[in-house]
């Protein structure tokens, strides 16, 4: 763990030094500083520690009911001793898999 936001802490809080001095002495900039005060203000020391860079969401995850239909044909192909990968799902549900047809409103005369 870093002890830099602690010093920069110390420095602007108990030794009343002004954020610019502080920015410019340990290289960084004014607006962490003033990023890490608001944060210490607000959660006391937990704030020192390093935040979690996990994104909130994942854009790119497949949606449960898409996988409630995957798993049976990756259970499947893996039962009959045949590759259980993307490519071979895609292709085995591309050839199984019928949608069912819509029908479009006649549009009026």
């Amino acid at each position: 763990m870093s002890s830099l936001p602690r010093l920069v802490i110390a420095a602007v809080v108990i030794q009343k030094r002004p954020v610019a001095e502080v920015a410019a002495t340990y290289n960084v900039h004014r607006s962490w500083v003033y990023n890490l005060l608001a944060r210490y203000q607000a959660e006391g020391e937990a704030a020192l520690e390093p935040n979690s860079r996990r994104p909130n969401t994942s854009p790119r995850a497949v949606d449960e009911a898409t996988v409630t239909a995957i798993l049976p044909w990756r259970a499947r192909l893996l039962q009959a001793g045949q590759d259980a990968g993307p490519a071979t799902i895609a292709l085995d549900t591309s050839r199984t898999y019928q949608p069912q047809e819509t029908t479009k409103p006649e549009p009026p005369d």
